[in-house]
């Protein structure tokens, strides 16, 4: 570490403990929103999926027309499952991380 660096740290520690002290609801609230975050994230990966809006999860529907037949939905492939929005963003991350490492 560089005495740059060092120093960087420490500003940012004292700054920290200053807003921290000097407003304690900044801190709850800092925590409220780390743990949202974080449930989140451990909702996203261990629910990758979500009921799909169009057929609400049932991979069909009823169309609007003369004689009412069921078709396939289109949105979801039929599987009545989507991707949720958090996966997705978490699986371009993963992608673009893997595919621009060097070899080592």
């Amino acid at each position: 570490m560089t005495p740059r660096t060092i120093l960087t740290f420490a500003l940012v520690l004292e700054l920290t403990a200053v807003t921290i002290s000097d407003h304690p609801a900044s801190g709850v609230a800092t925590l409220l929103l780390t743990l949202l975050a974080a449930g989140y994230a451990w909702s996203c990966w261990a629910f990758p999926f979500r009921p799909c809006p169009s057929c609400k999860g049932s991979g069909r529907h009823v169309s609007s027309g003369l004689f009412r037949g069921v078709q396939l939905c289109k949105r979801c492939k039929a599987t009545g499952l989507k991707l949720r929005r958090g996966r997705a963003i978490y699986n371009a991350l993963h992608r673009h991380r893997t595919r621009t490492r060097r070899n080592r």
